[in-house]
């Protein structure tokens, strides 16, 4: 696995759902201790936390809340289902993240852990959406057998990201990096469109790959970006009833020949293939350095396209 992303959770703030919420005990100074279990990337884990740490009333949180938590003992990843946790903070989540939405992205406790981040990042920026967005997002990632192509199949067959998972992954690193740029140089309602054009312009890749790294029948007849706008339909659909500008700039971003010489109508468009690219590009030199000492500068990527690949050591 490529090490960039082996990322650990470290202290981040994680997205997690309540199941139960119980008093154990209150002192004399009134701080209560409280413990229950929670949903954490799909898998159960009873924790305790002290009242003074909880940023929202315990009366107002129900099963499947919608939470934000900060561990006190990171790494839990490696840990097995219903581990003790000790929380450092919670806050409810708003707007809430759909359990059920959350769930099928993490295989339902299932997802490999190096992956878990990933799904982790991309609920953190469907939070950040304006509602009809967030619901759009949502109602896409409800299809179940979707939503495990989305996870599980590669990015390419010989390319780049070009392994279990890797779609996820390069797809929510080039949203990440349209939202770098694009939230500080387009308005807000640019900035956000742009970023779920970027998270879904390559999901025609669910139908056109297998899940073992191989093209299905149906990717030996079509290309993947066709697909894309076809998969998307009727989830466009329903967001042209309550936002149908939002809905055709969609399309528009999301139907763009890329082989057009001229810049896109809309900067985003060309701002998610800088970041589609160098999404890319990082994946490939990471590929040809792999297994290479540090001190190593020079490197040949002999996959589809042969080219040679320069970094810099320390």
């Amino acid at each position: 696995m490529n090490r960039r992303y082996t990322t650990r959770y470290a202290t981040a703030f994680l997205p997690a759902w309540l199941q139960q919420l119980d008093m154990l005990s209150q002192s004399r100074a009134g701080q209560e201790e409280y413990a229950g279990r929670l949903s954490l990337c799909g898998r159960c884990h009873s924790f305790s936390i002290m009242s003074a740490a909880m940023q929202v009333a315990p009366a107002s949180l129900r099963a499947e809340a919608s939470i934000i938590i900060k561990l006190a003992m990171p790494d839990v990843r490696d840990t097995a289902p219903c581990a003790w946790l000790t929380l450092d903070t919670m806050a409810a989540q708003n707007p809430p993240i759909p359990f059920a939405v959350a769930n099928q992205l993490y295989l339902e406790g299932q997802l490999p852990a190096h992956l878990q981040p990933s799904v982790s990042q991309l609920l953190q920026l469907s939070s950040q959406l304006n509602e009809p967005l967030r619901t759009f997002l949502y109602s896409v990632f409800s299809d179940r057998e979707l939503a495990r192509a989305f996870v599980t199949v590669s990015a390419s067959i010989n390319h780049h990201h070009a392994w279990q998972g890797g779609l996820l992954v390069h797809s929510v690193e080039a949203a990440a990096m349209v939202q770098q740029l694009a939230t500080r140089w387009m308005t807000p309602v640019e900035a956000q469109i742009t970023i779920v054009a970027a998270l879904l312009h390559d999901i025609g890749k669910t139908r056109t790959f297998q899940h073992n790294g191989h093209w299905s029948e149906l990717g030996h007849y079509i290309s993947h970006d066709a697909m894309t706008l076809e998969i998307l339909a009727p989830h466009l659909a329903e967001l042209e009833k309550t936002w149908r500008t939002g809905a055709n700039m969609l399309r528009h971003i999301l139907g763009w020949n890329r082989q057009d010489k001229h810049f896109p109508a809309f900067p985003g468009t060309q701002l998610i293939k800088m970041c589609d690219q160098f999404s890319t590009a990082l994946s490939l030199r990471e590929t040809c350095f792999q297994g290479k000492p540090t001190w190593h500068q020079y490197a040949r990527y002999n996959g589809i396209n042969t080219q040679r690949f320069l970094r810099l050591p320390g």
